[in-house]
């Protein structure tokens, strides 16, 4: 079929994609009939991932005559997919897709994620058997214990939003899980204090 075969991966988290590989499964006889793409619908980005492996860039030839797929797809990968024709699996370990998955870094991995597998020529079968996203999300920054104000530092602004909070004059706080300094399940003027006496330098840390 020159539809190909489809396959869907829905994803309802918004995280940011800091760095996107594919993992593919696919049994077919010969892989230099390939072409497999994937599509993100919400950002509206399609990359190719494998395009006839083997075969030459001006368009001449068959491609890999071997079989199978098992590969990690990598942008930081040193080798590239599309020059591997070995024993079967044909394409395996973790290889350099055709265009970079760093077309998708920055977008959220939020929304429809299209895989489509074509077999470009006739006479041979195959079979997409699993694929999966591998997504990296930037890490988040840690928060010093006691910089309930998220600036980076601990002083007495934190401790002033501590009492607010722990009066109720505040509902929320921007880093809510640092205000609880003496990690009694609580934040208010007794973290407060403590917020006090380490931005004066008389205690040497807060916990932990």
């Amino acid at each position: 079929s020159p539809d190909g075969v489809g396959a869907c991966i829905l994803i309802s988290d918004a995280a940011i994609i800091a760095d996107l590989n594919v993992e593919l499964q696919i049994s077919h006889q010969w892989v230099g009939d390939l072409v497999i793409t994937l599509f993100h619908e919400e950002s509206g980005t399609t990359v190719t991932l494998i395009h006839r492996p083997g075969r030459p860039a001006e368009g001449f030839g068959f491609g890999c005559s071997r079989q199978d797929l098992d590969v990690v797809l990598d942008d930081e990968a040193s080798l590239a997919a599309e020059d591997q024709c070995s024993d079967p699996p044909a394409i395996s370990g973790r290889l350099r897709p055709n265009q970079p998955l760093s077309s998708f870094d920055g977008d959220a991995i939020l929304g429809s994620w299209f895989l489509n597998v074509t077999d470009v020529s006739t006479g041979d079968v195959g079979r997409l058997t699993a694929w999966s996203l591998i997504v990296n999300v930037p890490a988040t920054p840690s928060v010093p214990t006691g910089d309930i104000s998220c600036d980076g530092n601990v002083n007495s602004i934190d401790a002033a939003l501590a009492l607010q909070f722990g009066a109720g004059l505040l509902s929320s706080l921007a880093c809510e899980a640092a205000g609880d300094v003496n990690e009694d399940g609580a934040i208010d003027a007794l973290d407060a204090a403590l917020i006090l006496q380490f931005a004066a330098g008389l205690i040497g840390q807060l916990p932990p």
